[in-house]
């Protein structure tokens, strides 16, 4: 079953790499959460297409730019 969602590639501050996220993800346009397990790239991509929400107790904000934003993307 494919899934619509908004998606957005991230630039992290301090050269801490690129990210593809959830947009639900954002906290306005400089700061992003991401989940513990942002580095295993299977969880990751669950994460994203189940639109988890941010649990802010397990959750670290990061410091960020947007490079790219899409919108409705079927996945």
């Amino acid at each position: 079953m494919k899934t619509r969602m908004s998606l957005s590639v991230v630039e992290f501050a301090n050269d801490e790499g690129l990210l593809i996220i959830h947009s639900k993800w954002l906290l306005g346009t400089e700061q992003c959460y991401c989940p513990p397990y942002w580095s295993n790239g299977s969880k990751l991509k669950k994460a994203i297409l189940a639109a988890e929400i941010p649990n802010m107790d397990s959750w670290k904000l990061y410091d960020m730019r947007i490079l790219r934003q899409a919108g409705k993307c079927i996945v």
